[in-house]
């Protein structure tokens, strides 16, 4: 069964048709968790606490990807039942881990990050406001499992353009359905329109701004800067202090670990196929 909500991982099936979907853009780096291996320090010594396998951290490259898929769903079935609930410092090193926010600095635009409501977009108005970039760039379409008429970011769009913004500021990104494609597309859209960006301001939840990071850095083809911005959570169980307090909560925040893991396995598998 297909997914329909961003706390289920998706089969090896799924990343494929999700793949074909994408802008088929392809990553020009390949070693951003190569040269990240702290990244996951945390998340394994909570594996090893709670003793669940994580070994696919180091093997994912070597193992075939439908077994990888299966043994991330019983390592985070095992962590579900044993945090969900409690409280221990270690949790809050795992979610800090995938947040990576800087202070803003002047960029050449601001980038906002698809999501089915409004906080980004509203922290893009406040930074706009505050003269950090004369520019808004709005991404995304919807989720590959969800179905709209509007795109996210004409809503985005409109909100902005409500709250003061000139329409000759914002630049509309309206097909992209996952966060790669968010990058992959608006950088098809920059490249016809000659805009070479070496700095942006990124703004997303604070707990995908590890990947969103990882995304820029893979697909760019030129020398990017970007400053991670963390908007506003949704709730309390997508913040450090509360994601352990409910299974949803739990499942979306692992599963970014799962994403950086899948992204790059896909990045290699792609690669591979077109040596």
């Amino acid at each position: 069964m297909p997914r329909t909500s961003n706390v289920e991982l998706p089969s090896a099936g799924e990343l494929w048709e999700i793949l074909a979907k994408e802008s088929q853009r392809t990553s020009v780096h390949y070693d951003y968790l190569e040269l990240r291996p702290d990244i996951f320090t945390p998340f394994k010594e909570l594996c090893r606490k709670h003793k669940a396998e994580c070994d696919w951290v180091e093997e994912y490259e070597q193992i075939d990807l439908t077994e990888l898929d299966v043994r991330l769903r019983a390592c985070f079935d095992k962590l579900e039942k044993s945090i969900l609930g409690k409280t221990d410092p270690l949790h809050d090193s795992v979610y800090s881990s995938l947040v990576i926010e800087r202070a803003p600095q002047k960029a050449k635009a601001i980038f906002v990050f698809g999501s089915p409501n409004n906080l980004r977009v509203q922290k893009a108005i406040e930074l706009y406001k505050a003269g950090f970039a004369d520019k808004i760039v709005i991404s995304g379409h919807g989720p590959f499992y969800a179905s709209q008429t509007q795109s996210e970011a004409e809503r985005m769009a409109k909100v902005a353009i409500q709250a003061g913004i000139p329409r000759a500021a914002l630049l509309l990104e309206t097909e992209a359905i996952t966060i790669p494609d968010n990058v992959k597309r608006t950088l098809d859209v920059f490249e016809k329109i000659e805009f070479r960006p070496t700095k942006l301001l990124i703004v997303a939840s604070p707990f995908v701004l590890r990947r969103c990071e990882m995304d820029w850095y893979k697909f760019t083809p030129w020398t990017i800067e970007t400053i991670p911005i963390a908007a506003a959570s949704m709730s309390y169980d997508l913040t450090k202090e509360g994601w352990t307090t409910t299974a949803r909560g739990i499942r979306v925040v692992l599963n970014e670990y799962a994403k950086l893991v899948f992204e790059t396995k896909m990045d290699l598998l792609r690669r591979d196929l077109t040596v």
